[in-house]
This record gives structure tokens, C-alpha cells and sequence, in this order.
């Protein structure tokens, strides 16, 4: 096995690559800081906190102007490539994300306001067959390249659900899109020419699920969590359950009290599991309150457990739940 020298100086001293690093994010504070990037970072706070883009003028022209969108990342470029040749050990200091055709770059974020650099490379494979709608808004200008895409609109909401339309876009520089999440999305069909997009998106303050359909008929495929507080919430509650940890029993039948409701489906799964005393008392509770939005899936669960259970009534009106 042949190792550069490079890399060989960096397994015996690895002070050179904190060097790089170093040079590297101070170049990028120096741009976010004192450069072109200041008044614009400025704006990106002020959008976080609510303010409408049209208020916004550096940032409004940035995301609808190609011509503005490419100077405001050729400043980056000039900023940080300089460095990065004279460092190229070191790590690009900005976050990002590279998948099979597709990569992403957060340049900055403020709150819950983000500004990334979408790539799309010539990949091949069948184009994408389900549509995901989120919340939020983003507003997107193409910088360079060429590809076909499709503008999908969600019309209504059905069970099981949505009705879909479609329209074909042709995505070359300067195109520009303005997106409200949990109504309409763009795919990206086939790449001629690697696409590069500059994105500004802004959260919602409460953030509803993602939910993505099926482009053929509309079916739901798939539904997840929109705000990372509830999916760390959930996560908490199974490792919570697989430790087996009964002194957590009490703030487990809490957290199925209130909250959205797949959080508190997994708290009373996790009280089922460690305490089947407990967990039924918490179950025959929501099955018995016809306005919790919970109390259907309760009543049919908790008739599946009397069935297969009948003794249950008896063993729970010793053990409460404790919360």
C-alpha cells in the first residue's frame, strides 16, 4: 500500500490539519463577518425572527435574481477556495451532505433560516415516483446547468391520501421557485447538465409532519415527524423502554398525557411493555375519552388485550398507573 506523505506527516503529527482547519473557518468568519456576507447574514436573522422576505432587500434579490445569486457565491468562492488550495487537508467548513447524484452545503443559518447550495449530478435511474410535502417555505434561483423537473401541487387531503397535480418545468439558469411546503414541491426528473441551486428556506415555528405520497395514485407511503423535539422525544421513550428503566415509568405515562399524538402512542407502548398493569390503566383511560384524539386506536387496542387477556381488570385496579 503506497501512502502519500502527506498523509503520512498527518498520522504522525496531526498539528497541520488543525492549522488547515483553522485557516479555513477563519476565512469563512471573515466573509459571514466583514465581507459581502455581513449584510446579508444580518437579513437571514431578521427572516429567522419572522420578517417577511419582501423586506428584505439583499436577501429578496439574492433569491430571485440569477445574475445577484451567482455573485453573492462567486464572493464565497473567492473568499474560501484561495484557502482551501493553499490547505487542502482541510475539512470545507460548512456543513454538508453528499448522496448518490445529489449533495447539499449549508452556507448559513440563522435560527430556524438556512441558505444551501443544492447539487445535482448527471445520475443514472428511473425518475422519482413519490412526492414528500413538509412545512416551512423556501425560495429557490438555479445557477448553472439544465434538467427536467416537475412542479408537484397538493390539492386536497383524502384518508389514506392526497390529490396530486403535476406540471413539467424545465429548470435552467434563472429559473426561480417559490415554495410553501406542506402544498407544493419541485422533483428533479434528469440532470443534462450538473444543476446547481441556491436554496433559502425558513422553518415553521411548529413544524407539522412530512408526509409523502405515492405520484401514481396519491396513497401515503410514508409519514414522519416534522419537529426534531418530538422525534427526540419519541426516541427517548424506546431507549427509556429497552433499558427497562421502571423508575422512568411514572414520566413515561406522563409524556402519554399530552403532546402530539405518535409521541404519546410510543409512551403508552412503552408503559404496556414495562407494566402491564400500569400500561392498561393508562390505555382504558384514553379509550374512555371520546375527545382525545387517541381514544379509537386505544378502545381497539384495549379490546385486543381483553380478549387475549381477561384477568386484566382485576390486576389493574391493584396497580394504577403511577404518573
Amino acid at each position: 500500500m503506497r501512502i502519500d506523505e502527506n498523509l503520512a506527516l498527518l498520522r504522525s503529527d496531526p498539528a497541520p490539519q488543525r492549522l488547515a482547519q483553522a485557516r479555513l473557518e477563519q476565512a469563512k468568519a471573515a466573509w459571514l463577518g466583514q465581507g459581502p456576507g455581513r449584510p446579508f447574514l444580518r437579513e437571514l436573522h431578521a427572516y429567522a425572527e419572522g420578517r417577511a422576505l419582501n423586506e428584505l432587500p439583499s436577501l429578496l434579490r439574492t433569491v430571485r435574481k440569477g445574475g445577484a445569486a451567482r455573485a453573492f457565491v462567486a464572493d464565497l468562492t473567492d473568499a474560501i477556495l484561495p484557502v482551501l488550495r493553499a490547505q487542502p487537508l482541510g475539512l470545507v467548513p460548512f456543513r454538508h451532505q453528499l448522496t448518490a447524484g445529489h449533495g447539499v452545503m449549508e452556507l448559513a443559518r440563522s435560527g430556524r433560516a438556512a441558505l444551501s447550495l443544492i447539487a445535482y449530478r448527471p445520475a443514472a435511474g428511473a425518475p422519482p415516483a413519490t412526492a414528500c410535502f413538509t412545512s416551512g417555505e423556501r425560495h429557490e434561483v438555479c445557477l448553472r446547468g439544465a434538467a427536467a423537473g416537475r412542479i408537484v401541487g397538493l390539492r386536497t387531503r383524502r384518508e389514506g391520501g392526497a390529490t396530486l397535480v403535476t406540471r413539467e418545468t424545465r429548470l435552467t439558469p434563472d429559473w426561480t421557485g417559490t415554495f410553501d411546503n406542506s402544498r407544493r414541491t419541485k422533483l428533479v426528473d434528469g440532470v443534462s447538465h450538473s444543476l446547481v441551486i441556491l436554496r433559502l428556506s425558513r422553518d415553521a415555528l411548529h413544524p407539522g409532519p412530512a408526509r409523502e405520497y405515492r405520484l401514481a395514485d396519491g396513497a401515503l407511503v410514508h409519514e414522519a415527524a416534522g419537529d426534531r423535539r418530538d422525534s427526540r422525544r419519541e426516541l427517548a421513550l424506546a431507549v427509556l423502554g429497552s433499558m427497562e428503566r421502571r423508575d422512568a415509568l411514572p414520566a413515561i405515562c406522563e409524556a402519554a398525557g399530552a403532546g402530539p399524538a405518535h409521541v404519546r402512542w410510543e409512551a403508552v407502548r412503552q408503559a404496556l411493555a414495562m407494566d402491564s398493569a400500569a400500561g392498561f390503566a393508562l390505555l382504558t383511560g384514553l379509550a374512555g375519552d371520546p375527545a382525545d384524539e387517541l381514544a379509537a386506536p386505544a378502545g381497539v387496542l384495549r379490546n385486543r388485550l381483553l380478549a387475549a387477556h381477561p384477568g386484566l381488570p382485576a390486576v389493574v385496579e391493584d396497580a394504577p398507573c403511577p404518573a
